[in-house]
């Protein structure tokens, strides 16, 4: 989601202060984070015995060149097919957002959505969206109306899951 949101300001040249600094501070976590991560599975001993066998489990084997090749282009496809459903979701009420600043829109309001602050980040998210889109012209309950048209396809899409649970129970 970073490296989308590294390539949107590149092509955008957004001038918002405030997104500017939200963003570096993304890459900054993202760079800390992966130090931290390659870190602990380097050295799972500085861990309690408890903790270790989890992090050798769990952790280490990730670190396999094919596994992190693979999830890598799993992300990046799974993150273009969402970036796709935001641009169309903008046609079906014809928003004039510039198509690379979905690159922005989308991966900086799903890593909000993420930090630990509400329950599934209900509110968050949709803040992101207002914020993001009103900086581009965008009126509020238009933008709340995107946002909400998003989760409506994440909970109908989410509800598909269903049909093979149902079967199990059978």
């Amino acid at each position: 989601l970073v490296g989308f949101i590294i390539i949107g300001f590149m092509i955008n040249n957004t001038n918002n202060s405030t997104l500017q600094i939200v963003s570096y501070n993304l890459i900054l976590l993202l760079i800390l984070g992966c130090f931290l991560t390659f870190y602990i599975a380097k050295h799972p001993d500085i861990f309690h015995s408890k903790f270790k066998k989890y992090i050798e489990t769990l952790l280490v084997p990730v670190f396999n060149k094919d596994c992190i090749l693979g999830i890598v282009v799993y992300s990046v496809v799974f993150h273009i097919i969402v970036i796709a459903i935001h641009y169309c979701i903008a046609q079906m009420f014809n928003f004039p957002i510039a198509t690379s600043y979905y690159l922005l829109l989308y991966p900086i309001s799903a890593i909000a959505a993420a930090l630990p602050i509400s329950v599934g980040g209900i509110g968050i998210k949709e803040f992101v969206y207002v914020y993001m889109l009103k900086i581009i012209g965008i009126d509020t309950s238009s933008a709340l109306i995107f946002s909400l048209s998003f989760s409506m396809i994440i909970l109908l899409s989410s509800l598909l899951g269903l049909v093979p649970f149902f079967n199990a129970k059978k």
